[in-house]
């Protein structure tokens, strides 16, 4: 399953947000281990498909929670790459975190203006009400960049049909 998002929503920053859900200590050497496994094996994965991605080294993680039910994830990346030319976001199915109890891990794909698409990890405690929708990316510069992805996740397979349906109607024509 994976999620898409078209463009970038503008918003005030967040670094005074009224409720942090949590932050997480990338620290863990056995986390990051396992996490620079799982990006290793997917760039690698890729590459077999022909395509290459930019893996990007993450800071921090965090989930911010406001009005009680919209959950932001915010990561904190070493890069000084301007997020806000994202145009479009795919996530991974989440996988779980061996020896993190109600931990979770995504790939989070950044498509943005150019050739080369970025590849982010994210780790995450699992929360019902994150639907992995909503994002503020942070560089190196401090410079924050807020997406949403609107109607939700989309199933891969509901993706690959309405593009197949487009490019149908356009030999049609």
């Amino acid at each position: 399953r994976f999620v898409a998002s078209m463009g970038s929503v503008e918003a005030d920053s967040l670094a005074e947000a009224p409720s942090l859900g949590e932050e997480l200590d990338l620290r863990d050497r056995d986390l990051i281990t396992w996490v620079q496994a799982q990006v290793t094996a997917e760039v690698a994965r890729v590459k077999g498909l022909g395509q290459n991605v930019l893996p990007i080294k993450v800071i921090k993680t965090a989930t911010i929670v406001q009005d009680e039910q919209m959950v932001i994830n915010r990561i904190d990346c070493d890069t000084g790459f301007d997020f806000n030319r994202i145009t479009q976001i795919l996530v991974s199915d989440p996988l779980a975190v061996p020896k993190k109890e109600k931990m979770l891990f995504v790939h989070v794909v950044l498509i943005n203006d150019r050739p080369l698409p970025l590849i982010v990890p994210y780790v995450y405690r699992e929360n019902t009400q994150n639907k992995l929708t909503d994002w503020l990316f942070v560089n190196s510069k401090e410079e924050e960049s807020r997406h949403s992805i609107e109607g939700g996740l989309l199933d891969v397979k509901d993706v690959l049909a309405a593009e197949q349906s487009q490019t149908l109607t356009g030999i049609a024509e």
